[in-house]
C-alpha cells in the first residue's frame, strides 16, 4: 500500500492499477484503488457475498471480472474448482449482475474449449453478464508445462469466429470480445479508420496511444513481492526475457537496468510475419499486436529474434479469408 502511495507521488501523470488475482483476499487494497480511479477488479467467484457488494460500491468499483467455464469439467480443469465451487461461482456472478455490478466473464480457449464457445454464452446471457471476454491460452505461468497440442493454431479459428458470431446475432446485448491475444479486427476499415478504432477502445488502464502499451514502454509491471519491473505483468513468470528494472521499495522510484527496444520507430523496421509491413496494411494502427503473446509462441516454435515475430494469429485476416473485406457491413460494429 506503501508502494502505491509512493508511485501515485512519483509518477502523477501515470494511471496505476492494483492487479490483486484476487479481490475478496485483498480488500484492504479497495481504499487505495478508489484513490488510484480504479473501477474493475478480478475474482474467482468463490467467496462473493451481499456485505461484499456493499463493500464494492462503497468503493466506487463498477465492474468485476470472473472466469467462468461452460461445464463443470472445464472448470475443474482449469481452476480446479469442484462442481459445488463451481455452481457457487455462477450464483456469485449472478448476485453480482442482480446488484447493478457490470459483470464480465474471462473464458480462456484452447482446443478443449472452443467447440463451448455456445454453450458459455447462453449461461452467460441467462446469468446477467454484460461482457464474455475470450483469452488464448498462452504457455506461461501456471501452464508453463501445459501440453503443447492443446494450443490453438490458425486453423481452429475457423471454429472460433463463426461460433463468436453467431452469439453475437444471437445475444446482441451480450459484448462479445476476443481478447489482445487473438490481435485486432481491422477488417473493411481504412487506415485512418482502424487508427480511430485504437484510439477509442485503447485500454483505459493504461494511458497509451498503442494498442499494446509495451510500445514505447508506456507501461512498468512491478511486482511488489519481487521489486523486479517487466515490460509486460503477464510475463512476470518469464523474468528471464521480460525483466526491465526494478523499483525502489523505500522511495517508490523504478530504474531501468535491462531496456527492450519496443519503440515505434525500431517495430515500424523489425517486425516480421504477419506483422511486418509489407504483409499488413494496418502495420501503422497496429505495430504488431500483443508483444508478449508473438514473443511467447514465437519462441515456441525456435524463432532467434522473437521479440519482433508478428501474431501468429490475427483477426483482421481471418475476418479478410472468411467473410471477405465487406464483413463490416454484415456484422454490427463493436467498438
Amino acid at each position: 500500500m506503501e508502494l502505491i502511495e509512493k508511485g501515485l507521488y512519483n509518477y502523477p501523470e501515470s494511471s496505476i492499477f492494483p492487479y490483486p488475482k484476487e479481490i475478496t483476499t485483498s480488500r484492504y487494497l479497495l481504499p487505495k484503488m478508489k484513490q488510484c480511479g480504479q473501477k474493475k477488479v478480478l475474482s474467482n467467484g468463490r467467496e462473493i457475498d451481499d456485505g461484499f457488494i456493499r463493500e464494492l460500491n462503497e468503493y466506487r468499483i463498477e465492474e468485476i471480472a470472473i472466469t467462468l467455464f461452460a461445464t463443470p469439467e472445464q472448470q475443474y480443469d482449469f481452476n480446479r474448482n469442484t462442481v459445488e465451487e463451481y455452481q457457487k461461482i455462477k450464483q456469485s456472478i449472478k448476485k453480482c449482475a442482480e446488484s447493478g455490478l457490470k459483470v464480465t466473464v474471462n473464458n480462456i480457449l484452447d482446443k478443449t474449449t472452443i467447440r463451448s464457445i455456445e454453450s458459455l454464452c447462453e449461461q452467460c446471457y441467462e446469468l446477467g453478464v454484460k461482457r464474455t471476454e475470450f483469452l488464448r491460452l498462452r504457455p506461461i505461468g501456471n501452464a508453463k508445462n501445459i501440453d503443447k497440442s492443446r494450443l490453438l493454431e490458425e486453423k481452429d479459428m475457423d471454429i472460433i469466429i463463426p461460433s463468436v458470431e453467431a452469439m453475437k446475432r444471437k445475444y446482441p446485448d451480450l459484448y462479445l470480445s476476443l481478447g489482445m491475444s487473438f490481435g485486432p479486427n481491422f477488417n473493411g476499415k481504412t487506415l485512418d479508420q482502424a487508427k480511430e478504432k485504437v484510439r477509442r477502445a485503447k485500454l483505459s488502464w493504461v494511458k497509451s496511444p498503442y494498442l499494446c502499451p509495451a510500445i514505447n514502454q508506456q507501461y512498468w509491471g512491478i511486482s511488489p513481492k519481487s521489486g523486479n519491473v517487466y515490460w509486460c505483468f503477464f510475463l512476470i513468470s518469464e523474468p528471464e526475457i521480460a525483466r526491465i528494472g526494478y523499483v525502489n521499495i523505500k522511495n517508490g522510484r523504478v530504474t531501468i537496468d535491462s531496456p527492450v527496444d519496443l519503440s515505434e520507430e525500431t517495430l515500424r523496421k523489425k517486425l516480421k510475419g504477419n506483422c511486418s509491413s509489407e504483409n499488413c496494411k494496418y502495420q501503422d494502427a497496429c505495430l504488431g499486436g500483443c508483444r508478449s503473446t508473438a514473443y511467447i509462441f514465437a519462441r515456441l516454435k525456435g524463432d532467434s529474434d522473437p521479440l519482433y515475430s508478428g501474431m501468429d494469429i490475427c483477426l483482421t485476416k481471418y475476418y479478410e479469408r472468411l467473410y471477405g473485406q465487406s464483413s463490416v457491413t454484415v456484422w454490427k460494429e463493436r467498438l
